[in-house]
């Protein structure tokens, strides 16, 4: 079966699951795959896909393995959700309540 562009982002959406599985399992890092899937779906709005795809998966899984390992080549490292509430100081409360200057006044 010949697929085009928008047959290539359905199978994306309806793989996505069972494409970022194996493409964990295959870079060892889960956060890699989906952001490798994330650019996949980016760059079939930018680029012109082939007119016909006979196995759509397998098309997209390769691309995002391509995106993945040219990311990790490139030293393409990105923070953590954990580093970037490090960095702007979003650490958890661990005494919750009100602080002590609520709306621009001054506790007296």
């Amino acid at each position: 079966m010949d697929v085009g562009l928008a047959a290539l982002r359905k199978s994306l959406v309806t793989h996505y699951d069972r494409l970022k599985r194996r493409l964990a399992a295959r870079l060892g890092n889960d956060e890699l795959a989906s952001d490798a899937l994330q650019d996949v779906y980016l760059k079939l709005d930018a680029v012109a896909a082939p007119d016909s795809v006979r196995q759509p998966e397998a098309y997209l899984y390769r691309m995002a393995f391509h995106i993945a390992v040219d990311s990790a080549r490139s030293g393409d490292e990105r923070l953590t959700t954990a580093e970037t509430d490090e960095i702007l100081g979003l650490t958890p409360d661990s005494a919750p309540g009100t602080p002590p200057f609520s709306c621009g006044r001054k506790a007296r």
